[in-house]
């Protein structure tokens, strides 16, 4: 699975995409992280153009999500915004929240986290972009780095292999971890100062 990423901590920001995990057929999604109070992270999730090039219709139906460090959230978490139903548990949460809100086919199983924020056939509209906050104790965007992230869309029409509005697609990735990033930067900047010191 390829992933772009861009990590900000001034803004406090995470993006990752997403990339079709059951039709191979190379259809899209982006998830974005950002910290909006104390213990409140807002999500949101976009399949929209450009991300889809030349997409009609779609409709989001659900996201999973894995945690850095489940035990120091405590509580339980509230939403704000489109969720429907929310199941959470430190490994615990399974693939399917509703009979067409899946990640079935994926193999991606165990989450600790999931939201529903759409109906099967539209009955919610068809959303194409969504956003919603979790408040949750303890929660910051940086529990979503390095971490799993899936997403279930159904309704696609408008794109080469969705055809008709009974395209549906199962999307996962894992958040790049920014410490990583940030290690690699520092690698290749100490690689330039070396080669500096060597010719002098």
């Amino acid at each position: 699975l390829s992933v772009i990423a861009f990590t900000s901590m001034a803004s406090a920001t995470v993006i990752t995409s997403l990339e079709d995990a059951t039709n191979g057929v190379g259809f899209f999604g982006k998830v974005t992280f950002t910290n909006a109070t104390a213990d409140t992270v807002s999500v949101t999730a976009d399949i929209s153009d450009p991300i889809n090039a030349g997409i009609t219709q779609g409709d989001i139906l659900g996201l999973w999500f894995d945690l850095g460090d489940f035990a120091s959230l405590m509580g339980s978490p509230t939403f704000g915004g489109v969720v429907i139903k929310s199941e959470f548990g430190e490994n615990s949460v399974g693939d399917t929240l509703d009979s067409n809100v899946n990640l079935n086919g994926t193999g991606a199983t165990n989450w600790d986290l999931a939201v529903q924020v759409g109906e099967n056939g539209g009955q919610s509209g068809f959303n194409q972009f969504l956003s919603f906050d979790i408040t949750w104790e303890g929660l910051d965007e940086a529990q979503f780095t390095g971490q799993r992230v899936g997403m279930r869309v159904q309704s696609i029409t408008g794109i080469t292999g969705y055809d008709d509005d009974e395209g549906s697609s199962k999307l996962t990735t894992e958040v790049p971890e920014p410490a990583s990033l940030a290690l690699l930067g520092l690698g290749l900047a100490g690689l330039g100062f070396a080669r500096r010191k060597t010719k002098a």
